[in-house]
């Protein structure tokens, strides 16, 4: 209405894998080292695939950080959801993370939980839950930090719980082998830890084997820890307004650091004790394990020497080969020039992230020589999309830099377009980037005029997508003006739900519509035009336009009925829908993953499942549901790197990036099976489930349920059946001239009569003048 993944890793190898004009261009994850223009001529986009002659501040003649990435689908909550960040570590080997398992089936969930320590194998994802597990329950015993030296081993330091009897109250520090072995364990009492063994809650592992337990704050302490888990020193906070953490840096050294202070330092622990104040404008620091500390400032990652104050630029978080956006670094791992990065960046910053499966980028990054890494063509990508539809909804920033990290002969760069008009215009003129972000763009037009390449040829050449390996109403909607111009690497679906159970998609049109919506309360936002909206079909004007053969029938007999009809809508305004769910007789929704489906609700005190309430929005001829693509890709047909082009568009499609795709649904039909196949189940809501109220309010109830087999054939079905709006809808300029009349009419300021003729003149106008 109006108003209204895969479960393996994979690893791709980034060493070394541009018809522009006066938008920005930049990288995404880039910061201000990778902006700037790319080359053109005034008004017009080069077209000539020239090669880098300046790649910002990683130019030059020394070495050049390179990174092999790999990606882990995760079976855990979202790593970044845990408060306390002790929960995770990693080593150039294995993610370590901790889960809380309800083996008993007990209904008091976190009385009755177990930790596992889980690991995964960062280079091809391989997990094992039960690396280490702690058989009594949190109740009496809990995890505080959890750490890795880089030499096979786990490090785990565990408190006492709130049932824990007072001769069971220890203070554990255990070290574990590779193959989960425990190789020693050390049990401490209250007051051996100075009164500081509930809030040690981080950890930090030397070169040398020695431990460092700490915890931040005005308040916050650092006992240490040999080599054996013998107890080693208490430290003060002296020299420190606050302890912000504990690092280790070259010749054994060890130091705590605070940055949020109005007087950054470094100090010494032991040995000079020396106090070393620090520049501003660090955001992070990582530990040095040998090697001095690393930090993150700006938008770039520097080794950093507390005595001298002395910074070493390594890499640019935007430089060609790490492409890694810096506020979604999570951790990083140094063995000397060697490190080990990873980074939640496939999470949503805007929504409930629950029901989607946490990936965890990992990028192991080196320093290698330059000349073994020469320049790549530039490819250029036009968006008009704003911040939230590229980021967000698309994706489109992670998966530009996804590619850019792989290809070895190109690099995309955003080109950040005015305004939808203009960069329309570009393509009108033969110019504009050599691949299109058409997303919430009226394309009609365009594939008109021939400007989108026709990709049947690319398709049938391809060793890695073909045409038949895309779901059919996603092969449908790519199909513009009779040509297969469009890529759709994922979508999600728009339908209406009704809240009334004797309404069902069997018989729902557009009539049942509008005569309920005469005198009930339908929908949100209820009016008349909002009702000739919802009846034009999901393609806006479908019923009434032959857009192949540029004809218009709004003075059909049909057309007639359906404006009279929504002329007689009771319209209800925004103050008396305010809580349109609790009253209104229809909802829109949106389906983004399998869990969608299972969704319940509570009504007149009833529980019914939410699958057979998904009757869709009312249809000429039936129900109809929106497909929704969330990012749209068009080759110009004017690009002079058609090859480039269509490696990105490839890549987009190929197995690796359908199978990784966890924000909505995949094109891929084998990656859109597995998704249905192999769901995720969030940890922490195994046994809890959410039901909404008749306010849509959620209430938790119940153990998690299942997405059942009639679930899933349900939304097979409503996939099936989905329609792409291919036009624009409101933005396109046929709908425009619909509804301006339309509103005239409904107002009383317009006969039926002439507001038809209106119509039928105007369309049949635009459609004449676009044949030409």
């Amino acid at each position: 209405m109006v108003g209204m993944v895969l479960v393996m890793a994979m690893a791709t190898s980034c060493g070394d894998r541009d018809s522009q004009e006066s938008g920005q261009a930049r990288e995404p994850g880039a910061g201000s080292e990778s902006e700037g223009s790319l080359p053109g001529t005034d008004e017009e986009y080069s077209r000539e695939s020239e090669t880098d002659s300046d790649e910002g501040e990683d130019a030059g003649d020394g070495p050049i950080a390179v990174a092999d990435f790999s990606y882990m689908p995760m079976d855990a909550e979202d790593l970044r959801d845990s408060t306390n960040t002790g929960y995770y570590t990693i080593d150039g080997e294995w993610l370590y993370y901790a889960q809380y398992v309800n083996a008993s089936g007990a209904e008091e969930v976190l009385a009755s939980n177990n930790v596992y320590i889980s690991r995964g194998r960062i280079s091809d994802g391989w997990q094992e839950r039960d690396y280490i597990v702690q058989p009594k329950t949190v109740a009496y015993i809990r995890l505080n930090a959890l750490m890795a030296d880089g030499a096979g081993n786990c490090y785990v330091y565990w408190t006492p719980g709130h049932l824990a009897e007072e001769e069971d109250r220890f203070y554990t520090l255990e070290k574990y082998g590779s193959e989960g072995e425990l190789l020693w364990k050390a049990d401490y009492r209250e007051e051996d830890l100075s009164g500081m063994g509930d809030v040690l809650d981080q950890g930090t592992v030397t070169a040398d084997g020695r431990v460092f337990l700490f915890s931040t704050g005005s308040e916050g302490g650092i006992l240490s820890f040999g080599p054996d888990g013998g107890l080693g020193e208490a430290y003060a906070l002296s020299g420190l307004e606050s302890l912000d953490g504990v690092p280790s840096g070259k010749d054994g050294k060890v130091y705590g650091y605070c940055l949020t202070g109005e007087d950054p330092a470094f100090v010494e622990l032991g040995g000079s004790e020396g106090r070393y104040p620090c520049p501003d404008g660090i955001l992070d620091v990582y530990d040095g394990r040998g090697s001095d500390p690393c930090v993150r400032k700006g938008d770039s990652l520097w080794s950093y020497e507390p005595e001298t104050g002395e910074l070493g630029r390594l890499w640019g978080w935007g430089d060609e080969s790490v492409q890694i956006a810096g506020e979604d670094v999570d951790a990083v791992f140094r063995d000397g020039e060697d490190f080990m990065v990873m980074c939640s960046e496939f999470r949503s910053k805007w929504e409930d992230w629950v029901d989607k499966r946490p990936v965890q980028t990992f990028a192991a990054i080196a320093l290698e020589d330059r000349e073994r890494h020469p320049p790549r063509q530039r490819l250029a990508l036009g968006t008009a999309a704003d911040e939230f539809i590229r980021g967000e909804l698309g994706r489109l920033d992670l998966l530009v830099r996804m590619y850019n990290r792989q290809s070895r002969e190109y690099r995309v760069e955003l080109v950040e377009e005015k305004d939808e008009d203009s960069m329309q215009m570009k393509f009108i003129q033969g110019k504009g980037a050599d691949i299109i972000d058409l997303t919430h763009i009226y394309a009609g037009n365009l594939a008109g005029i021939g400007a989108f390449e026709d990709l049947t040829a690319y398709y049938e050449a391809s060793d890695t997508v073909g045409m038949e390996d895309i779901l059919d109403p996603v092969r449908e909607a790519c199909v513009l003006a009779g040509k297969n111009v469009l890529v759709m690497p994922s979508f999600h679906i728009l339908t209406v739900s009704s809240l009334e159970e004797e309404v069902t998609a069997q018989g729902w049109d557009v009539w049942e519509y509008l005569e309920r919506a005469e005198n009930e309360w339908v929908f949100d936002g209820q009016n008349p035009l909002n009702a000739l909206t919802d009846c034009m079909g999901v393609r806006a004007g479908e019923y009434f336009i032959d857009y192949e053969k540029k004809e218009c029938h709004f003075d059909s007999p049909e057309f007639r009925k359906l404006l009279e009809a929504c002329g007689r809508v009771r319209t209800y305004d925004e103050a008396t829908s305010a809580n349109s769910r609790a009253h209104s007789v229809f909802v829109p929704e949106r389906i983004t993953t399998p869990w969608d489906m299972t969704r319940q609700s509570i009504r007149g005190y009833e529980l019914w499942d939410w699958a057979d309430r998904l009757v869709g929005y009312p249809g000429m001829y039936g129900p109809e549901h929106k497909l929704y693509p969330s990012s749209v890709f068009a080759m110009n047909s004017a690009s002079k790197n058609k090859e480039g082009a269509w490696d990105f568009l490839e890549f987009m499609m190929s197995e690796e990036v359908q199978l990784l795709t966890s924000w909505c649904f995949p094109s891929r039909k084998d990656a859109f099976e597995q998704s249905l196949s192999d769901i995720y189940v969030s940890p922490s809501r195994a046994n809890s489930f959410p039901l909404t109220d008749e306010n849509g309010q959620i209430v938790i109830l119940g153990k998690v349920k299942e997405v059942t087999d009639h679930e899933k054939e349900v939304l097979r079905g409503i996939v099936e059946d989905a329609k792409y709006d291919s036009w624009g809808s409101g933005s396109s300029p046929l709908w425009r001239i619909v509804s301006e009349e339309a509103a005239m009419y409904f107002k009383g300021d317009a006969g039926l009569d002439s507001t038809i003729d209106k119509i039928q003149s105007r369309v049949q106008l635009y459609l004449d003048e676009s044949k030409q």
